[in-house]
């Protein structure tokens, strides 16, 4: 039996999302853990993903820009693109790479809630 990874909120994890279609992001790409680490019994994680940051992504309330530091381990600026948030069992997490700070945790959650509409 081979140990799990644990990925917890605010990790920044390199996730191979497998099987997709259309628009869906594709590739194998850095994934930020935005749910609740005491939340479920089962081994699935709530992930948004990181793209590269582009100008034309400026204003744009479902990308969420990320400046590239030592602490994320981004070689270059991202954007969180909280549309195409997703679950995935914790058996597609390859590698950590990083930690975002509380305040792009924050600007994220804020994303997804005008996404959906919350009030």
């Amino acid at each position: 039996m081979t140990d799990r990874p644990q990925p917890k909120r605010g990790e920044e994890w390199w996730v191979k999302p497998g099987k997709t279609a259309g628009a869906e992001l594709q590739k194998k790409r850095p994934y930020v853990v935005i749910s609740a680490d005491a939340i479920g019994n089962l081994p699935v994680k709530v992930v948004v993903p990181l793209r590269s940051w582009q100008d034309r992504f400026k204003g744009v309330v479902w990308l969420v820009p990320i400046a590239a530091t030592s602490a994320n381990g981004l070689k270059r600026d991202a954007a969180a693109d909280v549309l195409q948030i997703k679950s995935f069992d914790t058996n597609r997490f390859e590698k950590m790479q990083g930690r975002l700070t509380a305040d792009e945790l924050d600007e994220i959650t804020a994303a997804l809630a005008i996404v959906v509409e919350y009030q």
